[in-house]
């Protein structure tokens, strides 16, 4: 448990950047990947709710709940039409050093995004966490109705929230 903490609390305070609006870099330096996307924000989410459930430090869960705000202002169209980022359900890559956004079709991204959204959901009961779920299960079987082997991530995500909500 405690290399868990250290590496939660070692990814917020080297990684989260208030500048721009917050989010978590996923590389620091310099580099093509120097973005803060939503691969290391989703699992940053998915392990914050984890660890706020095992220890019960309110601390997890809000930085948890701040970095999904992040990710569903900047990577994550909640609306229900067409927007910048794309279809109603649609999660980009994320947004680079210069605030450009990151566009991408990556089916792991609305996988980390729906498992992060469920572990949320599962830790608040705040149903706007529930919604953005259906919301991205929505798009993806819409988009991807035949799932292929990049879709492990989506799909353990949608198993998992479905399971766990009797869906």
């Amino acid at each position: 448990m405690n290399i868990a903490e250290t590496n939660l609390n070692t990814v917020w305070t080297r990684g989260w950047d208030a500048a721009g609006g917050g989010g978590i870099w996923e590389q620091i330096g310099s580099g093509n990947e120097n973005q803060r996307s939503i691969l290391a924000i989703g699992t940053f989410i998915i392990t914050g709710a984890a660890l706020y459930q095992a220890t019960g430090n309110a601390s997890y869960l809000s930085e948890a709940e701040t970095a999904y705000a992040w990710a569903r202002a900047n990577v994550f169209n909640t609306t229900s039409s067409t927007n910048a980022i794309g279809a109603p359900g649609h999660i980009d890559e994320g947004l680079t050093d210069t605030e450009a956004l990151q566009k991408s079709s990556h089916i792991y991204n609305h996988g980390l995004m729906l498992e992060s959204a469920a572990a949320l959901y599962t830790s608040t009961n705040n149903v706007m966490y529930f919604d953005d779920a259906k919301l991205i299960a929505r798009y993806v079987i819409g988009k991807w109705p035949t799932m292929t082997e990049q879709s492990d991530m989506f799909t353990r995500g949608l198993s998992n929230f479905a399971a766990q909500y009797n869906l």
